[in-house]
């Protein structure tokens, strides 16, 4: 049997009509396809490239949401949240405590660190005292700019600040005060006195 070329077939198609060899014979076989239902068009549109752009901003902004210390701590119950509360104010406490057994088993070295602080502070007693004296220096000979080997100076001029006096404004003029003090609210807070248990020798034993 001789195959169709591909404008014949394209006319059967259009004539719904479909002819096809059998594996097991040579005779034709036609199918009617007048009547078949008109096969759906599944249309696939692509994301654009805006759309493309925005999806990472909106999973950060969900991660951002997931990852907020508010959102996952807002449902639990009080109970957990005191201990949770307590847990990091003792994590904090320990570590003080960790700092002050370090001093104490080093104290040579913390007191050396102690004398070098108060040595420098001594050193340096007279730093303004010098700087005034330079300003002056170099007011009296006329001099903006003296550049040494290790330091340069640069000269300042003397001048006004202005600035507002607000204490004495709200003393002398105390109504006009009161009309521009603006109100604004303050955020719902609680305030926390803590008592905490006394640290044991174990919370402190990760210090040699």
């Amino acid at each position: 049997m001789e195959e169709k070329s591909l404008e014949e077939m394209m006319s059967d198609l259009s004539d719904g009509v479909i002819t096809t060899t059998a594996s097991t014979t040579d005779e034709p076989m036609v199918v009617d396809m007048s009547n078949a239902p008109i096969p759906e068009v599944v249309s696939v549109v692509s994301q654009s490239p805006i759309q493309e752009e925005q999806k990472p901003e909106v999973q950060e902004m969900i991660d951002e949401n997931e990852n907020n210390f508010y959102s996952q701590n807002i449902d639990k119950a009080m109970d957990v949240l005191e201990k949770e509360y307590v847990k990091m104010e003792r994590d904090a406490a320990i570590i003080d405590a960790k700092i002050i057994k370090l001093k104490q088993e080093h104290k040579e070295v913390f007191d050396a660190l102690d004398a070098l602080e108060k040595e420098k502070e001594e050193a340096l007693t007279h730093k303004d005292d010098y700087r005034e004296v330079i300003a002056d220096k170099l007011a009296s000979i006329g001099e903006k700019k003296w550049k040494g080997m290790e330091v340069e100076f640069t000269y300042v001029a003397a001048s006004f600040k202005t600035s507002f006096n607000k204490k004495r404004f709200e003393q002398e003029q105390p109504k006009l005060y009161a009309q521009y003090m603006d109100t604004t609210s303050v955020k719902a807070y609680v305030k926390t006195k803590l008592n905490l248990l006394p640290i044991l020798p174990e919370d402190l034993k990760e210090v040699e």
